[in-house]
């Protein structure tokens, strides 16, 4: 059972999304996609862990909105980053309860609304995860 590897594995792939290099290699779509695995397949006994990770990518996804003057290529790996997390929150969502859902529901829409709102509701690249974000 994976269990037991599950909070050391999702801490080092975090830190793996992070790294400066994880653009290169697609490093970091590999590391959220094995994050939103390992939430999909989470074990009961594991729900906790999951759901401490909602403050945790909420506030990676809240620090990707406060940043200014982005070059091209900055604006498109933050496009990314954002992707992801909501990708990764979308995946908890499905995975808990809605009770627990439904506590975190106003910070997932504020944080949801500022995502679409980043380059323009229209523009944003990352629209059909916003969509799909909305309707969970």
């Amino acid at each position: 059972m994976l269990s037991q590897y599950f909070e050391p594995l999702i801490k080092n792939l975090l830190l793996t999304a992070e790294r400066p290099d994880g653009t290169e290699g697609k490093l970091m779509p590999c590391a959220y996609e094995a994050i939103n695995l390992l939430i999909n397949k989470a074990a009961p006994d594991v729900y906790p862990l999951v759901h401490q990770l909602i403050p945790v990518l909420c506030n990676k996804l809240q620090s990707t909105l406060t940043i200014q003057g982005l070059t091209g290529e900055e604006r498109e790996r933050q496009n990314q980053v954002q992707a992801h997390i909501c990708g990764a929150l979308q995946a908890i969502i499905q995975k808990l309860s809605s009770e627990i859902v439904r506590t975190n529901a106003d910070n997932f829409m504020r944080l949801l609304l500022q995502v679409c709102h980043c380059l323009g509701a229209w523009s944003c690249p990352i629209r059909p995860h916003c969509a799909l974000f909305a309707v969970m």
